[in-house]
Order: C-alpha cells, then sequence, then structure tokens
C-alpha cells in the first residue's frame, strides 16, 4: 500500500511540476484576466462607479478608450483599469499586479483618470506609489488624457451632495 502511495505521488509530482502546477507567490502570479463591465445603455459607454443620490444613482462614464480608477483610503485599496473599446475592466487590489496591466498598454496611450473634489480617492497614497505609478506610465510614453469638460489631466467628479460612491 504505501509503495502504491508512493508510485502515485511521484507520479502527479512528475506530471504535475512540468505543467506549472506548484504554487506561485502572489508577486509571481499572473494578473487576474479582464472581466466584463457595465455598460450605460444610452451611450455604450463604460460606467467607472455611480454616484448615489437619496433617490437615485448617476453613472460616471468612461469616455476615453482606456480609463484608470484607483481608490487608496485607509485600508481599502482597489485599483481598476477600463477598456472602453473591448467593453472590459481589469479589477485588483494588488498594486503591483495593476502596475503590471498598465505596462502592458500600447505605448503612447492617453489614460482618462478619475478624481474626486474635496479628499482623493487616492488620499492615502503614499508618494513613491504615486512616483512609481508615473514611472510605469512615462516608461511607455503613455499619460493621462485631458479632461473635455475641464481642461485637466483628471476627471474630477464631485460628490458632494451625494450618499457616497459605489464602485464596480
Amino acid at each position: 500500500m504505501t509503495r502504491f502511495i508512493l508510485v502515485c505521488v511521484l507520479f502527479v509530482g512528475a506530471v504535475c511540476a512540468p505543467a506549472g502546477c506548484q504554487k506561485r507567490s502572489d508577486a509571481e502570479s499572473a494578473s487576474p484576466p479582464a472581466a466584463p463591465a457595465a455598460v450605460d445603455p444610452a451611450s455604450g459607454n463604460l460606467v467607472a462607479f455611480w454616484l448615489q443620490y437619496p433617490d437615485k444613482e448617476e453613472p460616471v462614464l468612461v469616455t476615453e478608450p482606456r480609463a484608470v480608477l484607483m481608490v487608496w483610503r485607509g485600508g481599502d485599496k482597489k485599483f481598476y483599469l477600463f477598456d472602453n473599446t473591448a467593453k472590459a475592466v481589469f479589477k485588483t487590489t494588488n498594486f503591483d499586479a495593476f502596475l503590471r496591466q498598465l505596462d502592458e498598454l500600447p505605448h503612447g496611450v492617453r489614460i482618462q483618470l478619475f478624481g474626486t473634489c474635496t479628499a482623493p480617492l487616492t488620499y492615502d497614497m503614499p508618494p513613491e506609489k504615486w512616483q512609481q505609478l508615473m514611472q510605469t506610465l512615462e516608461k511607455g510614453k503613455r499619460g493621462w488624457a485631458t479632461s473635455k469638460v475641464n481642461g485637466l489631466k483628471r476627471e474630477i467628479i464631485c460628490y458632494c451632495e451625494t450618499r457616497g460612491l459605489r464602485f464596480p
């Protein structure tokens, strides 16, 4: 019986190891795939998040081919990379995985960046992490798209009169 178990263990090890079945650390593991995203039926654009009012919700739309939404407040970390052409979103709580996805974008692409008035969604992001983000963008000659609404390098969404924000 023990010889049978040993043979099975050796067989599984011989078959599984070359196939890449061994466990990897989070840093080595591949990024999760992009998933289908919420689409606004009226415009056909992706919904980045929703403004919540007492009697309704209003979508905040991705209007560029690519967009980024980052939340870094206290222990809450969420990173979204929207592909408005493929109607997909990459979501993660792992900053390094997020940077890897950004690094895979085409060189020279302009990316819509969402921000909020008053306290930014990235209020607690350490400066060195912001620097890493900018280095990743600059390495590929990528940058922030200019807002069609305010002419800035980010969409500033006012949520002062809302009950809050709802993220995908």
